[in-house]
């Protein structure tokens, strides 16, 4: 990985333990919801449009047009 994107890996373990100290941080929303989207697709002409944000900015886009 390091040869490939030119990155010393002195680097790479500083960011593996930077990235990980982030997530034992980051804290666990209890509010998440789930949508089945397998019924969605029993539908044949149905369309549908999704966001589902991230955090930091960060969205993604799911649509059948």
């Amino acid at each position: 990985f390091c040869q490939t994107h030119q990155l010393s890996t002195m680097s790479f373990y500083k960011w593996r333990q930077r990235l990980a100290e982030q997530t034992e941080q980051a804290p666990v929303r209890q509010d998440t919801q789930f949508i089945d989207l397998s019924a969605l697709a029993h539908h044949g002409n149905t369309r549908w449009h999704i966001v589902l944000s991230l955090g930091n900015g960060v969205e993604l886009t799911l649509s059948q047009q």
